[in-house]
């Protein structure tokens, strides 16, 4: 072999080596690099991440040291909660004594759980408490601060004397919303009545008529506002069922049709009972005057006087120009006049006539939830077209 070709043959073994030993350097250098970036074995100890991932995990199980570590960090936080919650009550333990005026000693003026003193709990009533609070709160706890307030002129009443008794309920939430008969819940003497209806201030009107007793009577009133809060007041009293109804007053009573050139039909001033609502009076007074009437609902509740009948009541009729011409320019629906001049009622002429009644010139909600007082003056009028010519809808008519 010559000189030149072994020559040769080294230099391939040298290259050959020399790449081996790159390749060993470089994978000593990967395994280094890779142990570095790796550490120590994650979960060969407890950092509080992982610690959370094992307390909190699914299919994971604590050794003994770990769950007693667990239990102490738990113990601790506990306490921490204890403590803030703590300060926190004894803040509004102060805030509520300095409003109801407890000093150190424990004693109070009426405060609620209080054994001392005649302070009914909250949401009760005994009867003369009806008219207290004006909607605010009503106790000194945030529970019974939020219960709804209750006022009735049942507060007024110690005794009744016959069979009747018209009350009316006022209830406000602690929002200062009034609720209406739908969370008001009335009971007379164990017995539920329904409502007469309610005013546009929200004061709802009951009647209990003939739902009295002899002797001892009590009227329970619940109230429950739309978050579920509840207060309930009891009233007592004395109920002479034989006794002699009360005079209330004297009111003043007109039946008129001006819409159709009729006037005046009836007039009278007559007495009306204590605690009798319009629909009351003017069912007994137009019958007493021998008018013969066609009504919807009760005189407790959803009174309506849908035709009045006496002979020659509608007799010469003659449409006011001025609300002729309001029907004209409307296109108003008609249907003609009575069958016969003894009835004048609902649907005579147009579409929407019928009877309106007005007290002292306003033009309440219904006749079974006014409640008459003496001196008023009482107006029960025919309309051609839902009161309009009356109630100022229509100014150039104004009857």
């Amino acid at each position: 072999m010559s000189i030149k070709k072994a020559l040769n043959q080294h230099k391939i073994l040298i290259a050959v080596f020399i790449a081996a030993v790159a390749v060993t350097a470089l994978s000593a250098l990967y395994v280094m690099s890779h142990g570095y970036a790796q550490g120590e074995n994650p979960i060969s100890g407890i950092n509080e991440s992982r610690s959370q991932i094992l307390v909190t995990g699914q299919n994971y199980s604590l050794n003994h040291e770990q769950e007693q570590q667990y239990l102490e960090e738990e113990q601790k936080r506990e306490e921490l909660r204890n403590q803030e919650l703590a300060v926190q009550q004894t803040g509004d333990l102060g805030q509520d004594s300095s409003q109801w005026g407890i000093d150190d000693t424990g004693e109070g003026s009426g405060s609620p759980g209080s054994s001392g003193g005649d302070s009914p709990s909250p949401g009760k009533g005994d009867g003369d408490k009806g008219d207290e609070g004006s909607g605010g709160n009503t106790g000194g706890y945030e529970e019974e601060s939020k219960l709804p307030v209750i006022k009735s002129s049942l507060s007024e009443v110690s005794r009744v004397d016959g069979n009747y008794l018209t009350f009316t309920v006022e209830a406000t939430s602690y929002k200062k919303v009034k609720l209406s008969s739908f969370n008001i819940n009335v009971l007379v003497n164990g017995s539920r009545i329904s409502s007469s209806g309610t005013s546009n201030k929200g004061v709802v009107t009951y009647r209990a008529d003939g739902a009295l007793r002899d002797g001892a009577n009590e009227v329970s009133i619940t109230a429950t506002d739309e978050e579920g809060y509840t207060a309930t007041k009891v009233y007592n009293f004395d109920v002479d069922i034989n006794g002699e109804r009360p005079e209330g007053g004297k009111v003043s009573f007109v039946v008129d049709a001006p819409s159709i050139g009729l006037g005046t039909i009836y007039k009278t001033t007559a007495t009306f009972y204590e605690g009798e609502n319009a629909a009351g009076f003017i069912d007994r007074t137009l019958k007493s005057a021998g008018f013969s009437l066609k009504t919807t609902g009760s005189v407790a509740m959803g009174y309506y006087v849908a035709r009045l009948n006496k002979p020659g009541i509608s007799g010469g009729w003659q449409i006011n120009e001025a609300v002729k011409k309001r029907l004209d320019d409307m296109n108003a629906d008609e249907n003609g006049p009575p069958e016969s001049e003894d009835t004048l009622g609902e649907q005579d002429f147009y579409k929407y006539s019928g009877w309106v009644y007005a007290v002292n010139g306003e033009y309440p909600d219904g006749m079974a939830t006014f409640n008459l007082q003496d001196g008023d003056e009482i107006r029960l009028s025919f309309t051609l077209w839902m009161g309009y010519e009356y109630d100022g809808t229509w100014p150039e008519c104004r009857l």
